[in-house]
């Protein structure tokens, strides 16, 4: 048994270098990006002080990533020694997508949402986005689109507000819309992906044949994407390809953790390729 604990023991020591170094190369981009490497050290605080409030805690040899004075005073040592760039100015791109996480948990009660976001002091053009997005789940569809074009002319580098206006205006059944917004912002940004997904989504109610063209080559660019291989077979099968719609079906299974059943699209798409032929 004490050889046993001698060997695990070495083992863990092991990752710890690896546990250091992650820690270490987190703070330096951190630093790198602007952003104050003190965070981290606040959060591993924070971290500790949740885990001695559950009690029973095992020694520190018999846990894999613990949060120790160890590794926190190492934390700080090594955060000190940084100098934090100058990359970042702003915590409005953060605030927003703060805003964006703030209504999915609030999705019920959108309200509280917008409470909360003030209430931690973010900045007025998240909180504007984030009033845009309520009024439209209100069916205020043109005030939302007339707040995100107003947002994104005064920040032109932040392409998903150009995108959140796509998405709203597919949402709405607006589809000549949606299509029109999304080739916009493509023709800056060629490959964003959000808006080739809104673009796609809303070919197919136009579409599909260019939507089953497009969607194939987004999955091929973005092969871990299951939304791409959810709308890949649904264009398929509106396109008359249903053999490729049961294999782009068979993989949105597989890469959403339904592998059965994944299987079983896959024999349903040879019985199809076979009758196609």
């Amino acid at each position: 048994m004490g050889s046993q604990a001698a060997l695990i023991q070495d083992q863990l020591s092991y990752s710890r270098l690896f546990e250091q170094e992650a820690d270490n190369i987190g703070l330096q981009a951190m630093a790198d990006a602007g952003y104050d490497p003190d965070a981290m050290v606040r959060m591993f605080a924070a971290m500790q002080r949740m885990t001695r409030l559950q009690g029973d805690t095992p020694p520190e040899f018999l846990l894999t990533h613990p949060v120790t004075d160890n590794r926190l005073s190492a934390a700080q040592d090594r955060a000190a020694q940084l100098n934090v760039a100058d990359a970042y100015t702003s915590n409005t791109l953060y605030d927003m997508m703060r805003a964006r996480a703030l209504l999915s948990i609030y999705s019920n009660t959108p309200q509280q949402a917008a409470s909360r976001l003030a209430q931690e002091g973010a900045e007025q053009a998240a909180q504007d986005y984030l009033a845009a997005l309520i009024a439209a789940r209100n069916s205020q569809i043109d005030s939302a689109l007339a707040q995100l074009d107003r947002l994104a002319s005064e920040h032109p580098d932040f392409a998903m507000l150009p995108a959140s206006a796509a998405s709203v205006a597919l949402e709405a059944g607006q589809y000549d819309a949606a299509i029109q917004r999304s080739q916009r912002l493509l023709r800056l940004m060629p490959q964003y992906l959000p808006a080739q997904l809104i673009l796609a989504e809303a070919q197919l109610q136009r579409d599909p044949q260019a939507a089953y063209q497009l969607l194939n080559d987004i999955t091929s660019q973005h092969p871990d994407n299951p939304q791409g291989f959810n709308l890949l077979a649904e264009a398929a099968g509106r396109s008359g390809h249903d053999s490729w719609g049961h294999l782009a079906r068979a993989e949105h299974l597989q890469l959403t953790g339904r592998v059965d059943r994944g299987i079983r699209q896959l024999s349903i798409a040879r019985d199809a390729a076979e009758r196609e032929k």
